[in-house]
């Protein structure tokens, strides 16, 4: 993914535009990344199921403090959300 699309695609998920905006760029980010983190948190449970609720965590927190994100490696920042809860 470019850096502007990413960008696109973080401001979509910061609500700039609009509610449906919103809900499809969560969805892609989560389609997009979830396999990902759940493999970073594996990485270091080594339990699949405390795995996939650590990545599920660590999407809402993203979600809470998006707003927080400055233009940047929005995987990197997703990553480490994932290894924090880990």
């Amino acid at each position: 993914m470019t850096l502007k699309n990413e960008a696109l695609l973080v401001d979509r998920a910061k609500g700039l535009y609009g509610r449906q905006a919103f809900e499809s760029a969560w969805d892609e980010i989560v389609n997009r990344y979830e396999e990902r983190m759940r493999m970073v948190a594996y990485g270091i449970v080594r339990r699949q199921c405390v795995a996939k609720e650590i990545t599920q965590h660590a999407f809402m927190s993203a979600m809470e403090s998006i707003d927080s994100f400055q233009f940047g490696n929005f995987s990197g920042w997703l990553r480490l959300i994932t290894r924090n809860l880990a």
